[in-house]
Formats: C-alpha cells, structure tokens, sequence
C-alpha cells in the first residue's frame, strides 16, 4: 500500500500570511524581486512576485 502526503499548501493559502505583515516589512520582503516563501508544513518553496501578491490583495478585497 503506497501513502502520498499532500499538504495543500498554495500560495493563495500562504498570502494571507503575509498580508498580516505591516506594509513596511511586505516592502522588504518584495525589495529585492520574489520573496522566498516556505511552507511550515511540507517545507514547499514557492517564489512569488510583488506583482501576483498585489494582485491577489485587490482580488480578496473586492470579493472576487
């Protein structure tokens, strides 16, 4: 019998992480090109960009 673990991490799960975050800190994360962020659970990298965050900031804000 053969297990996967699959966590269920996605970046629309970790944004909101960083959405918690002051502005200032968000800058600096985004200072340098992609932030590096990794899951506390699987340990997955994902490298987003400032661009795809703000974007998924405006879409939770106008419920979309």
């Amino acid at each position: 019998r053969g297990y996967v673990f699959d966590c269920g991490c996605t970046l629309e799960r970790l944004f909101p992480v960083l959405a918690r975050m002051p502005e200032a800190d968000i800058d600096y994360v985004f200072a340098e090109g992609p932030a590096t962020v990794h899951c506390p659970r699987c340990g997955a990298v994902y490298q987003p960009t400032r661009d795809a965050f703000d974007r998924w900031r405006r879409s939770e804000n106008t419920g979309a």
